[in-house]
């Protein structure tokens, strides 16, 4: 049962860490809950089966992060969802050198 548990929690949280990566992008909620529930599986597998099931559930989740955010990078979707267009627009749009101009502070 417990072998269950941390099977659901880590699967859970993959799930949810790589739709944050490849279709939620930014900061959510869903890769906030995505390494709250891989951090809650390796915690139940340190705590209620043993260190050695605990640790291979650590790298099992380091190693599926780690790949998945190595997939993201490669696969150019950060290119495909980036704006292309330049900004025209000044950022000083308030004429100094013109004759009557004040600068009162």
């Amino acid at each position: 049962m417990d072998t269950t548990i941390v099977i659901i929690l880590l699967f859970l949280g993959v799930i949810f860490f790589i739709s944050e990566l490849f279709f939620i992008q930014g900061f959510s909620l869903a890769g906030f809950a995505g390494v709250l529930l891989m951090a809650g599986a390796i915690y139940y597998a340190y705590t209620n089966i043993s260190n050695a099931v605990g640790f291979t559930v650590l790298l099992v989740s380091v190693l599926i992060s780690g790949t998945s955010l190595w997939v993201f990078i490669r696969s150019k979707i950060l290119e495909r969802i980036s704006s292309k267009k330049e900004n025209a627009q000044k950022n000083n749009t308030f004429k100094t050198n013109e004759v009557g101009n004040r600068r009162i502070a």
